[in-house]
């Protein structure tokens, strides 16, 4: 007589199953991993992989995994396309879109004419093809033939966009389109990418050389430099590029504003003015608004013996 007895079958994770604790099909619960729309630090974490934005994604036959009832890398299975190698009767059978004439899908090229594996438009971007013209898809810098990428489309190769790219020589420069390297021989200053020609020889741009350039977005003012072009906040002077901060605000330079700025080689006149009279200002009868409409000749600073200041006919 055989002994009587009894068992629990235990559950197991085989694909397309919810079983045991399973919160869906393979996912979840104590042995599982985590489900869609379930926290995740790295994608170890998910089922399926994939881990963005903190959630675990559900599988897709895009997302360059093999997860979900795929058969393959993103094919087989029930909502995704045929694997390579497998039967098709067109082109939409197959993962890959491309079916062969003897009705077998084939594995996705940078040459086959259908925008497929890593591509991120026909042919093109990716990991493994060449960069994309302007105007098609992308999702990186280097999707694209100038290396430029916005708002998810290839952008055209510019003299400011501060790329080496399309024929230039060098960053921003030389090329047929941009102006020419610093370094490089010129006869005047519009030849050269920075718009200075000293010696006749294109110089590198700075933050102090009197021209809008190196994605400046005024004379040597924001973009690359520390100054504050007029219009920007400010609290004092030192932040503006013309040294002069009126009202909480950057405003341009002037002859009168009492600093050396612009392209100016010393104080503004009014302010040489004001300090050459300082000592005998008591000796000064004129209006102020007569001594600013004049136009005065630079001079020697006067002596206590000499208080005279003479102004020149406009």
């Amino acid at each position: 007589m055989h002994a009587a007895f009894s068992f629990t079958a235990r559950s197991s994770n085989l694909a397309g199953v919810t079983n045991g604790d399973e919160e869906d099909e393979d996912c979840g619960g104590s042995d599982c991993l985590s489900c869609a729309g379930t926290s995740c630090d790295v994608f170890s974490d998910c089922a399926s992989n994939v881990c963005s934005g903190g959630l675990c994604q559900a599988p897709t036959c895009d997302d360059r995994e093999q997860n979900g009832d795929e058969l393959g890398l993103d094919c087989g299975g029930l909502t995704c396309g045929a694997c390579p190698g497998d039967a098709c009767s067109t082109a939409l059978d197959c993962e890959s879109q491309v079916c062969s004439a003897a009705k077998l899908c084939l594995t996705a090229t940078c040459f086959d004419g259908a925008t497929n594996g890593d591509e991120t438009g026909n042919d093109c971007g990716g990991p493994d093809c060449a960069g994309c013209a302007t105007g098609a898809p992308c999702l990186a810098a280097d999707d694209c033939t100038s290396l430029s990428c916005s708002s998810d489309l290839c952008l055209s190769a510019t003299c400011d966009d501060n790329i080496y790219n399309g024929d230039e020589d060098g960053t921003d420069c030389g090329g047929d389109e941009c102006g020419l390297c610093p370094g490089s021989d010129c006869t005047q200053g519009d030849e050269c990418s920075s718009q200075l020609c000293p010696s006749n020889i294109c110089s590198t741009p700075t933050c102090f050389d009197h021209q809008q350039n190196q994605l400046e977005e005024g004379i040597d003012c924001n973009g690359p430099c520390d100054a504050s072009c007029p219009g920007d906040a400010c609290t004092e002077g030192d932040e503006c590029e013309s040294g002069v901060c009126d009202s909480d605000e950057c405003v341009a330079d002037t002859c009168e504003d009492g600093v050396t700025n612009g392209d100016e080689t010393g104080e503004s006149a009014s302010a040489a003015l004001v300090h050459a009279a300082a000592p005998f200002v008591h000796t000064c009868v004129w209006p102020l608004t007569r001594l600013l409409s004049q136009t005065w000749t630079a001079v020697a600073p006067p002596s206590a013996a000499d208080a005279t200041l003479a102004p020149r006919a406009l």
